[in-house]
């Protein structure tokens, strides 16, 4: 295996229906975040048996197992000190479900009607990085929620009252818009689906930002290249800019189409960030994206980065505190536009761990520009060339 590829997440899936697990496979092979492998146990008995023949790092358990439960497998092995998180997978959303599910230790729960590659991915990275973050066994777990009853009910409540509606508003909304809909009524779904993406997003940053703070947030070196990260996010953002009658354009020299070593997938995330809020509070006018190579130091790469924008700036006392958590630069903005507060507190976050530095510039009314640099591991260099600019600009 290739070192500068993360190995597969190898995932065990125990359900009676074979057609469900060939489901989830094919959702697994699609993905582009990672590499995964599933093996599947038709009941407990072959579950069981694979279990000692093999290390997982998810389980996926459906919820009827014949004679046997998903639930009744999930509390035995807890009893027994597994550390594995545990994903059920159930025919019914509803609070009784998740109140077991909880209860009984799984770290998250899927209904099997509303699976699509996005909810799965989802969900096991979360159980993954949950289980990480705690740095507890299960069998700690337990013995801390023991420990606190009132606080595991807090926490099942929270579950049922936010992850599990939000799962099910995005997979109906979604077959909302494959009907027949007139322009106002797939207006309203579409916005149930941007509003509840905004909240999974608000839930992903708390955690993102609680894995950073606990100093659990390791960065991925896998092969890459920059100008693909700035494309994607052009591509992405485009069509929120177009719909405000905002321009976005992104601009970087060639050598930014050099293959490096990183973590794109944190450097695409500072970005879609800083675009994300330079759309949010521009009204008219424009954004661009530049990117450059500063230089190779040693044996990393120095990158620099800019998102400039023609909005609503922020004064110079509130400049100093914009990368803290949960501060906002205009507070009656954020309240009509949305936002925690967390999304520039966890750039600068994610671009010290990347060995860089994040600053802005502004003044009220004529516009904001955020900068940051990062480092990358170098591939071998090639001959020197004359550098060339790309741009790319959406109306």
């Amino acid at each position: 295996m290739n070192p500068s590829q993360p190995s597969p997440i190898r995932i065990l899936m125990v359900d009676t229906d074979e057609d469900d697990s060939i489901f989830v496979q094919s959702l697994l092979a699609a993905s582009a975040a990672g590499r995964y492998e599933l093996d599947w146990a038709p009941n407990c008995a072959a579950a069981r048996d694979a279990m000692k023949k093999q290390a997982y790092q998810v389980y996926l358990f459906g919820q009827q197992l014949g004679q046997e439960s998903g639930l009744a497998l999930l509390v035995e092995l807890n009893q027994n000190g597994n550390a594995v998180p545990v994903i059920l997978l159930t025919d019914r959303n509803d609070r009784e479900t998740d109140m077991a599910a909880t209860e009984a230790g799984a770290a998250a729960y899927l209904v099997k009607s509303q699976l699509d590659q996005w909810n799965v991915e989802r969900s096991i990275r979360y159980a993954i990085e949950s289980a990480k973050s705690l740095g507890l066994t299960r069998k700690q777990l337990q013995g801390a929620q023991q420990a606190s009853q009132a606080k595991g009910a807090f926490l099942a409540n929270i579950s049922h009252t936010i992850r599990t509606p939000m799962n099910g508003i995005l997979g109906m909304t979604s077959l909302l818009l494959d009907t027949p809909l007139n322009e106002e009524q797939r207006d309203y779904a579409q916005t149930v689906i941007d509003s509840t993406n905004s909240l999974l997003q608000m839930m992903d940053e708390v955690l993102d930002l609680s894995r950073i703070e606990a100093g659990k947030m390791t960065l991925a070196n896998v092969k890459f290249t920059p100008a693909d990260v700035l494309r994607e996010v052009n591509k992405l953002m485009s069509e929120r800019a177009r719909k405000k009658g905002l321009t976005l354009s992104c601009k970087f020299d060639d050598s930014l189409r050099d293959v490096l070593y990183g973590d794109p997938i944190r450097l695409r995330q500072v970005l879609y960030n800083l675009v994300g809020n330079a759309i949010k509070y521009t009204e008219r006018g424009s954004i661009t994206i530049t990117a450059k190579i500063l230089g190779q130091f040693g044996p990393r790469m120095k990158a620099a980065f800019e998102v400039s924008d023609t909005g609503i700036g922020i004064s110079p006392e509130h400049q100093g505190l914009i990368f803290q958590p949960f501060v906002q630069a205009d507070p009656t903005m954020s309240r009509q536009q949305g936002g925690s507060g967390l999304g520039l507190a966890i750039c600068k976050q994610l671009v010290e761990l990347m060995s860089g530095e994040i600053s802005l510039s502004s003044k009220v009314g004529k516009g904001s520009s955020f900068r940051f640099h990062a480092y990358f591991e170098c591939v071998p260099p090639g001959g020197p060339g004359e550098k060339q600019v790309e741009e790319l600009t959406a109306y």
